[in-house]
């Protein structure tokens, strides 16, 4: 691991510990800034590097005061359209967002984009009408999408500052998100409150939320790829509502998604990477689970990003892998290529409306779509592109992910 990814990793343990960061000299602070925007995590990480002496350390703290008073402003507005929401006979289950927020010891420092709610199918038009009616638009990319099947329509608020991503099936219904979403059916009925900033929220019961948050985490690192702040968000929750976890429920779970393997690890690396002090001494996992090259992982979270998108090979990478885990075929780089280039209609039907009217039309929509791509993309950044998937499949073949 390079020194500029070992220093992201302390300065994240110096914050999560509330020490002094304990850092080589000689490592570069503005790369390691840049890769903290990348994760969303400048605050946070800035935070912990305030206690050392270092060139722009002024301009450092401007961006990061300024992200933090951004998500400070976020968070209450959402409160209030939130609020507006349930006075009104919507009872929104906030996912995510504020609730991860609160479990670190200053949540602004902790960034978020959006906020996302979960809501029954049968509320949706009238949350969508007391949306619009507070101000909110729905964002262009979610125009086109009907929200009985589209795992979350976008809404902006007046100001552009806000996004709620408004849910009625968690986890969408393509590939593998649509059997995710058979584990939520019944959270309405064990939905539980919790008093955040001085709100009253809804939200899942925390065996329902901590199996949110880590199959969220799952769900993108078996395509584009997840950042280390999706760990932080897992180890951290478990951490504070473990006694209210139905740990043999989780384990049972996982174990049948094929992914026990990444939870165990994912709180080796809170343990030993994060600072994060997780006793899982008491949680069932199988006996012959041992910590599986915990370096790749790490690399792989940081590499990519928030959601791995963090270069164009990355993202030429995303659906090639998508296809080839989601069909576990082991290390088929060729097939989750091909796959991803002839997608199915029904994938494609809200990228291009026309579709949903003429079906047939979908060879001449593969022709435009790798037209598009091949004009925007060099060669040599689609070979690196396939690299970055056969590495990435690799490493989800190590942890069970592929067949």
């Amino acid at each position: 691991m390079n020194p500029t990814y070992k220093t992201f990793l302390k300065l994240i343990e110096s914050h999560i510990r509330n020490q002094k960061p304990n850092i080589e000299l000689d490592v570069d602070l503005d790369e390691v800034f840049t890769l903290a925007r990348k994760h969303n995590l400048l605050p946070l990480v800035y935070d912990a590097a305030s206690l050392l002496e270092f060139e722009g350390k002024e301009s450092m703290r401007s961006q990061a005061l300024y992200n933090m008073i951004s998500q400070t402003k976020r968070t209450f507005a959402f409160i209030k359209v939130y609020n507006y929401l349930v006075q009104n006979g919507v009872k929104p289950l906030v996912l995510k967002g504020l609730v991860v927020r609160s479990l670190y010891e200053s949540p602004d420092l902790r960034t978020s984009s959006d906020e996302d709610i979960y809501i029954r199918k049968e509320d949706y038009d009238l949350c969508h009408d007391l949306l619009l009616r507070y101000g909110y638009k729905v964002d262009a990319a979610s125009a086109n999408k009907d929200p009985k099947d589209a795992q979350a329509i976008s809404y902006i608020s007046p100001d552009l500052n806000l996004c709620i991503e408004v849910h009625v099936n968690p986890f969408g219904l393509s590939g593998v998100r649509k059997a995710l979403n058979k584990y939520f059916r019944e959270s309405f009925d064990r939905c539980i409150t919790l008093e955040i900033e001085g709100c009253e929220i809804y939200s899942l019961c925390h065996t329902d939320h901590f199996l949110f948050i880590f199959l969220h985490l799952y769900k993108h690192l078996i395509s584009y790829g997840v950042g280390i702040r999706q760990c932080m968000d897992s180890v951290l929750y478990a951490k504070k509502y473990y006694e209210q976890i139905c740990w043999e429920q989780i384990i049972a779970i996982v174990r049948e998604l094929g992914c026990e393997q990444l939870l165990y690890c994912l709180f080796d690396i809170g343990n030993n990477e994060l600072g994060i002090s997780l006793d899982v001494s008491g949680i069932p996992f199988g006996k012959s689970l041992k910590v599986t090259n915990r370096a790749a992982l790490l690399v792989d979270m940081i590499e990519g990003g928030v959601f791995g998108k963090s270069s164009s090979e990355r993202v030429f990478s995303g659906p090639v892998v998508q296809v080839a885990s989601l069909n576990r075929k082991k290390g088929n780089v060729i097939f989750g290529f091909l796959k991803a280039c002839f997608p199915s209609r029904e994938y494609l039907k809200y990228s291009y409306p026309v579709l949903q009217k003429h079906p047939f039309l979908l060879p001449v929509v593969w022709v435009l779509r790798i037209i598009k791509y091949m004009r925007r993309t060099e060669e040599p950044r689609m070979v690196k592109g396939l690299s970055v998937a056969r590495r990435r499949l690799a490493l989800l073949e190590e942890y069970g992910l592929v067949n």
